[in-house]
């Protein structure tokens, strides 16, 4: 638009749907590797104003939230109280918030639930307020098909009737079943 104002603001933006003018106060500085630019893949709505975000970054605001972190809308800042999951490396590529559970995919090694020590590896699901892992959604996919160079949960989306969780990548079996 003419005359409008240019907003310094690298990653990630919010915007108010109603007025269209982007949201002045949320600037969450992101950062991964000095040498490397952080993405986001992934953003999903959270409970009670916020969001979360997942990617390939290590620290917002200068709070670490490696890969996966739920930020206030109004802010930018950085949820300190989702904070019960580590992700050792890789990315989050998908994120899906629904029935009171963040589901969260891509292609990371582990992420770790740091009171129980509950592990999953490509597909989550999580608490949306604490980050912890919930230990009753243990779906394995696995085995990459030939062409991939790993195997990984890249997407997800819920059915229009909120029964389903459907799920792609690069995978072959999903509990030890052949997915091709």
């Amino acid at each position: 638009m003419t005359g409008s104002p240019v907003i310094e603001q690298n990653h990630l933006f919010a915007y108010d749907k109603t007025t269209g003018l982007i949201e002045e106060n949320f600037k969450p500085q992101i950062v991964f590797k000095p040498e490397t630019a952080p993405i986001i893949y992934a953003v999903a709505p959270g409970p009670d104003n916020t969001v979360f975000i997942g990617g390939r970054f290590e620290t917002i605001n200068r709070t670490t939230a490696k890969r996966l972190a739920r930020l206030n809308v109004s802010t930018g800042a950085a949820d300190t109280r989702f904070n019960r999951s580590t992700i050792d490396f890789g990315v989050i590529t998908s994120l899906v918030s629904r029935g009171g559970f963040l589901y969260a995919s891509g292609e990371f090694g582990t992420i770790t639930d740091t009171v129980t020590n509950e592990r999953r590896s490509n597909l989550a699901r999580l608490n949306p307020n604490t980050g912890a892992v919930d230990p009753a959604f243990n779906i394995i996919a696995s085995e990459k098909r030939a062409q991939a160079a790993q195997f990984n949960v890249r997407n997800m989306a819920v059915d229009q009737a909120h029964t389903n969780l459907l799920i792609n990548g690069t995978f072959t079996k999903v509990n030890g079943e052949s997915r091709p």
